[in-house]
């Protein structure tokens, strides 16, 4: 572009300077015959006066051919020379490195340089050679050169002629040079970035670089890279070459680096990203991996921790089983020892989506603020040791196991939308805080928690579990806890407050536990919904409490419910299970602990201030007069519902006082006591039998 400042000849202006470059180019390479400096002036180019030299050159030709021609060969050898000199010029053209100017110096030639005041001159054409005596003396024979000079050292990329400062207070100058190298990018060493060509030789000469390197939001192809120094990687996707796969793409070594960085694998088996610095921070991105057959449980990850300290976020999207099955799954993230590394306190985020398998670990101690994963057909977290401490779990449309853990693992919120699978313990101890499952799809169903096969003792404690979920199959066995491999020695529940949908070939066990040691639910709410309008009070669906209780266990406030099937707390019975008063529980068969089932509530107990005589009572309702009187009813139970409704007086205040004030009572109140004073000093107590006040002897007094 061009500036065209109109300034004088003479003028320093970089402007100038780069309208100078731009015309000298031109009139030099420029194929129009001539071209306007910067002041508008047209100036030939040496295309053109070599036009012009060509046509008058044929011109003589034509005009004195026969004159000229036994000079031609003559002036085809000098041509020859002169054009031998040309090119020698040409390759000698460039500027010497300046000196100070004293008398004594010996110029010989036009490229000479030397500077005087701060300024730099050459020799004119025509004077050279001689030797310098004072400058004012010899100032005939020079001419500025301060711009070609500095052009000349501008192209230099090793100069620090040009400055830069900062806008805002407190900023300091620095050569721009300085500035620029504050990140480098892989173009800076060769780099293609078009995400065809391979990348790696450029990128292997970044391996040890400490500072910034920016990816300008290309593409890099390339094979196994190791980036070794603190670095931070920024605005970066990686690619495998065709041929790369099962091994590890990106690895970062250098304690304290960052990460911003995206991997596309292109449908490779790999492990996109493997982190073995510590400390290290940052997002990884990784995207469109298919498992390959390699090792039992899978070796192939979008990040893989090995390192000590770090914190990063875990993005995925499109991870697909490969052509078999355990094998070949790649998972989002693994902070495990399988290999040789010593990893610990990591703190890891994982977000996938259409992810089949999330996190695998067994470091001593991971902590993930967050995972949330959509799509899952293996684990959404496979814990095979350690001390794992979940913030925020979410699985949404899982296939398979939610949590498996084989170590003390804490969840401090796990949601399960739409799961078809189940949460699995095995050998370790779980706490999920807050538990909450949404199903819509009812072709899924969902166990909460199972012991898998290979479980020896566990022990599992939930805050709330509560939610919706569309019972098991049959051969699936119990809907809600399937504790039968192994022993979960200790289950608590603080709330279970769950909606069971049955379909059509589900399951009508609701817990079954042969092995456990203790048991305990602070409050136990199961709503029992009949999708398939055929269940009948002979349909029992069982809550079953191991038989054997060994270590002090509570079954809290039961209210089961159901407009169909009977729903039963089974084995609650037992000399180490305390049972919330007021329990209902059946006598004939059992005993079990029954639900509020609506075809037979169960009574209630209320407080008014009198009898009522309307209203949807049942029998066996209580009602606690709020405010009786000395001798009155304190309490009624309704013996009919009528209608009409009937209320008899079951309770009342013990009177004391003479014969006088005993108390007008009728046929429905026999069993009324008095202590009358008129008959003993001391009060003699009397009862009244339905007709007439009798003493303990059955005589009417």
């Amino acid at each position: 572009m061009a500036y065209n400042t109109g300034n004088p000849i003479g003028s320093t202006s970089p402007k100038d300077l780069s309208d100078n470059a731009r015309n000298l180019d031109l009139l030099a390479l420029g194929n129009d015959p001539s071209y306007p400096d910067r002041k508008g002036v047209p100036r030939k180019s040496w295309k053109g006066m070599e036009g012009e030299h060509d046509a008058d050159q044929t011109r003589r030709e034509n005009e004195f051919d026969a004159d000229q021609a036994r000079h031609e060969s003559e002036f085809d050898v000098a041509q020859a020379e002169r054009l031998v000199e040309f090119q020698e010029f040409l390759s000698h053209s460039g500027y010497e490195t300046p000196v100070d100017y004293a008398p004594g110096l010996s110029i010989t030639r036009v490229t000479q340089q030397v500077r005087y005041l701060g300024e730099l001159y050459r020799p004119k054409e025509g004077v050279v050679p001689f030797v310098t005596t004072t400058f004012p003396a010899d100032e005939a024979k020079w001419i500025s050169n301060g711009d070609n000079s500095l052009r000349q050292e501008l192209a230099d990329p090793t100069n620090t002629l040009v400055a830069f400062i900062q806008s805002g207070a407190g900023s300091v100058p620095r050569t721009v040079q300085d500035k620029l190298r504050e990140r480098t990018t892989p173009l800076d060493k060769g780099a293609t970035a078009d995400g065809v060509t391979d990348d790696s030789a450029a990128l292997a000469n970044l391996a040890a670089f400490n500072g910034v390197i920016d990816g300008l939001g290309k593409t890099y192809v390339t094979g196994a890279i190791t980036f070794t120094g603190k670095v931070s990687l920024r605005n970066i996707t990686f690619k495998p070459k065709p041929s790369f796969a099962g091994q590890v793409l990106v690895t970062c070594s250098g304690d304290d680096s960052f990460l911003d960085i995206t991997v596309d694998a292109t449908g490779n088996g790999i492990t996109c990203v493997d982190v073995t610095g510590n400390r290290v921070k940052g997002t990884v991105t990784t995207k469109n991996v298919t498992g390959i057959p390699q090792a039992v449980g899978g070796t192939q990850s979008g990040c893989r921790f090995s390192g000590q300290h770090c914190q990063v976020l875990v993005i995925t999207q499109n991870f697909q089983k490969g052509t078999s099955d355990n094998d070949s799954i790649p998972r989002a993230a693994t902070a495990d020892l399988s290999g040789a590394g010593t990893g610990n306190n990591n703190i890891i985020s994982v977000i996938g989506d259409n992810q089949i398998a999330g996190l695998v670990c067994s470091q001593p101690q991971v902590y993930v603020p967050l995972i949330n994963i959509d799509g899952l057909l293996d684990n959404g977290i496979y814990h095979l040791g350690g001390n794992l401490d979940v913030g925020d779990a979410t699985f949404k449309n899982a296939l398979d196991e939610t949590v498996v853990t084989e170590g003390t693992c804490r969840i401090r919120k796990m949601t399960v939308i739409d799961g078809h699978g189940s949460a699995g313990i095995q050998n370790g101890n779980l706490t999920i805080d807050e538990y909450i499952i949404e199903s819509s799809n009812p072709t899924r169903s969902y166990v909460p928690l199972r012991s898998r096969t290979g479980n020896v003792t566990s022990n599992v404690r939930i805050g709330t579990l509560r939610g919706e979920i569309y019972l098991t199959d049959v051969a699936n066995g119990a809907g809600i806890f399937q504790l039968l491999a192994g022993e979960v020695t200790d289950l608590v529940v603080d709330v279970l407050d769950l909606k069971v949908r049955y379909r059509a070939g589900s399951t009508k066990v609701l817990m079954n536990d042969d092995n456990g040691k203790k048991v305990s639910f602070g409050s136990m709410a199961i709503e029992l919904v009949d999708d398939t309008a055929t269940l009948t009070t002979a349909d029992k669906f069982d809550f079953r409490i191991p038989p054997s209780i060994t270590k002090q266990s509570y079954i809290g406030p039961v209210n089961n419910v159901s407009a169909t099937g009977d729903i039963r707390v089974v084995n609650a019975i037992q000399s180490l299970v305390q049972i919330a008063p007021e329990m209902e529980v059946s006598v004939t068969n059992g005993p079990y602990i029954l639900q509020e089932n609506t075809a037979s509530p169960c009574p209630r107990r209320v407080i008014g201030t009198g009898v009522p005589t309307v209203g949807a009572w049942l029998r066996g309702d209580v009602i606690e007069i709020k405010a009786p009187f000395i001798s009155g009813v304190s309490e009624y139970t309704c013996t009919a519902v009528g209608p009409p409704l009937t209320w008899r007086a079951s309770k009342w205040v013990t009177g004391r006082g003479t014969s006088a004030s005993r108390p007008t009572l009728t046929a429905n109140d026999t069993g009324v006591s008095y202590l009358d004073n008129t008959l003993s000093s001391f009060g003699k107590p009397i009862w009244w039998n339905g007709t007439a006040w009798v003493d303990s002897s059955g005589s009417i007094v």
